[in-house]
């Protein structure tokens, strides 16, 4: 698990509603939802992304279960993150750059 402000720096930074409420529960269940939560989020970015085509987005998806299938390399994770269009936010691209530090 990584620190409650590592947690945090992403929710505030991705979510509105999310940011305001994790923190208000009970450690260590506080941790467990919080990365819970910043993974899912990184799997809707894959969903919400505008990529210019459809098989760019649903070889992110398939980039995501090997990410999920064994513990990815920061090279893999670097090229999950340079795989996204522009148009995704700041806080999104910082939190697909630290995708590796969830698993």
């Amino acid at each position: 698990m990584r620190s409650e402000q590592f947690y945090q720096r992403h929710l505030d930074a991705v979510s509105r509603s999310f940011a305001l409420c994790i923190p208000q529960l009970a450690l260590p269940f506080r941790q467990h939802v919080a990365l819970s939560y910043l993974l899912l989020r990184v799997l809707d970015t894959v969903e919400d992304a505008s990529f210019a085509d459809k098989l760019q987005q649903q070889r992110q998806f398939a980039a995501f279960r090997q990410l999920l299938a064994k513990r990815p390399t920061r090279a893999q994770i670097d090229t999950f993150r340079n795989s996204f269009p522009e148009s995704i936010t700041e806080g999104e691209r910082n939190l697909l750059a630290e995708t590796g530090a969830f698993f």
